[in-house]
């Protein structure tokens, strides 16, 4: 015996075509509802379905490259936090806020790959804190660029370059 609860009279199954949109509505009796499906929202979904993976993807890489690119960045020049952010909006894949930067320069800091040092402002700003990488810093970046060099090697190879 079919479940009542699955039981939809097809007599009321209608649909209607506004704005781009198809709408399947269908009421069932067993909970008095109407039970509706809004196609172009369900393919809205499957779309972004489909790109989530490369986002996804995308925020991989940004976890696994932004620390590198932080600590090569501030080699080649001391730098406050504000223009560690600004640097890396110019580059969209690694782009970070604050609440993603600031967490890691205190890491980077307690494990001493960086210092730290105020700088007194110019025209009346108030002082920044500026980042350097250190001797430690200086070994660690060295690994990574190491690893760094072994990845591209093999991606190239796979790719067949």
């Amino acid at each position: 015996m079919d479940s009542p609860a699955f039981f939809m009279r097809s007599d009321t199954v209608f649909g209607e075509k506004a704005g781009g949109k198809i709408r399947l509505s269908a009421y069932c009796y067993f909970f008095d509802i109407l039970l509706t499906l809004n196609i172009l929202c369900g393919t809205m979904y499957i779309k972004e379905a489909q790109y989530m993976n490369i986002d996804d993807w995308k925020s991989q890489i940004k976890r696994g490259t932004l620390e590198f690119c932080i600590l090569l960045m501030i080699r080649q020049k001391p730098s406050y936090g504000y223009e560690i952010i600004a640097t890396l909006e110019q580059y969209p894949i690694i782009a970070a806020k604050e609440n993603t930067i600031y967490p890691l320069l205190r890491r980077l800091l307690k494990e001493e790959y960086i210092s730290s040092s105020w700088q007194e402002g110019t025209e009346g700003l108030p002082p920044r804190k500026y980042y350097a990488i250190t001797e430690k810093g200086q070994e660690y970046i060295a690994a990574m660029s190491a690893e760094w060099k072994n990845l591209l090697r093999a991606i190239q190879e796979i790719k067949g370059e």
